[in-house]
């Protein structure tokens, strides 16, 4: 059986379909620590007051370079990370789901949710 995300895309949904029809390979990939991957981009400031357990007096401010999980564009900014290096492999994105990515050369789905990839082939050989 195959990952079940609790996302209501059409896409994913016809995605899944295709699967089950041509008993396709499946594999998730859970990127640890993803929006640590991604900077934050030039322009945009954002600082935060030392944690008090780590204060030592001195009252610093912090100033992020990569996005966190409670930022609310760090998706996006992980989004603009990501797809340069898919675009460099050769994929593509869907006209109506951008986070849905295909290489034609190689019939390999990609989808992203967050900070997971949802990888669909014909042989297990092309995912691992």
């Amino acid at each position: 059986m195959f990952y079940s995300a609790a996302v209501y895309s059409s896409t994913l949904r016809i995605i899944y379909i295709f699967i089950e029809i041509y008993d396709l390979e499946v594999e998730v990939f859970d990127i640890i620590a993803v929006y640590f991957n991604a900077d934050i981009p030039k322009g945009v400031i954002i600082y935060i007051r030392q944690l008090y357990s780590l204060d030592d007096g001195i009252n610093y401010i912090c100033l992020f370079k990569k996005a966190l999980y409670s930022l609310y564009s760090s998706s996006k900014w992980w989004y603009d990370t990501i797809v340069p290096v898919l675009k460099k492999y050769g994929f593509e994105t869907f006209v109506v789901d951008i986070c849905c990515f295909i290489n034609k050369d190689k019939s390999v789905f990609f989808y992203l949710y967050i900070d997971d990839i949802i990888v669909v082939n014909l042989t297990k050989a092309l995912i691992v």
